[in-house]
């Protein structure tokens, strides 16, 4: 079956249709990273994305499904079909390299770089454990809510 989605759907509704595909396309140019292709690629299905999407594209790599073209788009949407077997860990691809845990990591990072702090992750401990790929080093304890987490105060420039 073929869906094309071109109104929002609920939160109990989505989940349930991205369980039943076994490929998302996303032909679009316009869309600024869909969220819809982090959903797909947990629950491991590949993405076959127009290499024109304004951004995203550098979530898709031959482990997660296929950056093309709009000439090409069909063609390699059905190479994926039919070679669904090559795509098996995507969601272990993407928490290794995105998600959460990865965005909170970048962030920390520049926040350290900025203002002289010195966090291994401000990701809250309860969602990290969530998302941290087995093979990664455990986080250090950490506050289990950003609203608990007291934040070294912002240097101000004397003018």
């Amino acid at each position: 079956n073929l869906y094309y989605i071109d109104s929002y759907l609920d939160k109990e509704e989505f989940p349930k249709l991205i369980a039943q595909s076994r490929v998302l396309l996303i032909p679009s140019e316009w869309d600024n990273k869909p969220r819809i292709m982090d959903q797909a690629m947990l629950t491991n299905i590949p993405c076959v994305v127009n290499e024109n999407l304004y951004a995203g594209t550098q979530m898709v790599n031959e482990a997660a499904g296929k950056l093309t073209n709009r000439e090409q788009f069909v063609e390699n949407a059905l190479d994926v079909l039919n070679n669904l077997h090559l795509y098996t860990d995507i969601r272990k691809h993407y928490l290794q390299h995105f998600g959460p845990y990865n965005a909170t990591q970048r962030l920390t990072d520049f926040l350290n770089s900025t203002f002289g702090w010195n966090y291994k992750n401000i990701c809250p401990i309860h969602v990290a454990d969530s998302f941290i790929p087995e093979n990664m080093e455990q986080i250090p304890d950490l506050p289990h809510s950003l609203k608990d987490f007291n934040f070294p105060p912002i240097p101000t420039s004397d003018k």
